[in-house]
């Protein structure tokens, strides 16, 4: 049977039923995707989304460079914004003071990027990325 791709995502597996895990990642990305892209957050919330989706990505393919690295490029592409905001939440005082009710979350966020780091965190399509959030 060809499903064209429809066999990519992540919770179809024809030869199984969907597993309860892959359908929440999937939706979990949409509705963060949506969130930060229709504009209903502040800046400071996007940029704690993305970096939630960037942890996410490392968490499941910490392991396999290649699939990080795309996805990793896929989350940052037209996300200057968050990118920037990210970059500014420790540049000044008002800053902080703007971030400071996401540091929790950031903070949890920047763990397991670092837990799950040790694998790619020196491939340099990855480490672009890395980059772009300091």
């Amino acid at each position: 049977m060809n499903c064209g791709g429809l066999r990519n995502l992540p919770f179809t597996n024809f030869d199984q039923r969907p597993t309860l895990r892959g359908v929440w990642s999937w939706a979990r990305s949409v509705l963060v995707l949506s969130l930060v892209l229709c504009g209903c957050t502040s800046r400071e919330e996007k940029a704690v989304l993305l970096i939630e989706e960037i942890s996410g990505a490392f968490a499941r393919h910490g392991t396999n460079c290649d699939v990080l690295a795309k996805e990793l490029d896929g989350l940052v592409a037209g996300n200057t914004d968050a990118l920037d905001a990210l970059a500014e939440s420790d540049a000044s005082k008002d800053a902080r003071k703007r971030m400071g009710p996401y540091r929790k979350r950031i903070d949890a966020a920047v763990d397991v990027i670092v837990k799950n780091a040790a694998t790619c965190g020196s491939d340099p399509r990855v480490t672009k990325v890395v980059e772009k959030l300091l």
